[in-house]
């Protein structure tokens, strides 16, 4: 575990890399297949092998591709199989979220649209309820754990904390 501060000043996650995160399996993607005569737009999830499947041609890894990356391996795989001459094609990726546990009024997932901090986050959840422990809070990142004291960051002694996708905050119960 490392504290608020810690991980403020020791995050590495810019916005740029932020919202350009690579596609993986479970990703729920859209594919719109655009300059052809039929056009069409494909909702569909990445499986667990890191393939969508395509109409004419079938399984088409994009795991660990970019949205763009994968658009222009799809707009090529068409075009090399002669299936179309002009092809273009969009992915509107996966929406990014995070989540809020525990003791705040309203838990659940959110979507993160843009840079959010750990107290704007702890905001758009309704803050804690009656019971909760603001100085024991935790970030799940990953395979990471983040431990927090919102109130040491609300009195301005920590750093605030960036929210990147996937986060889970957890606020634990305060135990009198």
């Amino acid at each position: 575990t490392t504290n608020g501060a810690a991980a403020a000043t020791n995050t590495t996650s810019s916005p740029a890399s932020i919202f350009s995160r690579l596609l993986k399996p479970g990703d729920r993607i859209e594919v719109q297949l655009r300059a052809i005569p039929q056009p069409d737009s494909l909702r569909m999830v990445v499986d667990e092998t890191g393939g969508i499947n395509l109409p004419y041609l079938g399984l088409i890894n994009v795991a660990g591709r970019s949205s763009a990356e994968a658009g222009r391996l799809i707009e090529k795989a068409y075009i090399d199989a002669q299936i179309y001459r002009v092809i273009s094609v969009s992915i509107v990726p996966p929406e990014q979220e995070y989540s809020v546990t525990g003791e705040v009024v309203r838990p659940g997932p959110y979507p993160l649209s843009r840079d959010l901090s750990f107290m704007q986050a702890l905001t758009r959840a309704g803050r804690y309820t009656d019971f909760a422990d603001p100085s024991s809070v935790k970030i799940i990142r990953g395979d990471k754990i983040i431990s927090i004291n919102a109130k040491r960051i609300e009195e301005g002694r920590d750093k605030d904390v960036p929210i990147v996708p996937g986060d889970i905050i957890s606020v634990p119960k305060r135990w009198y």
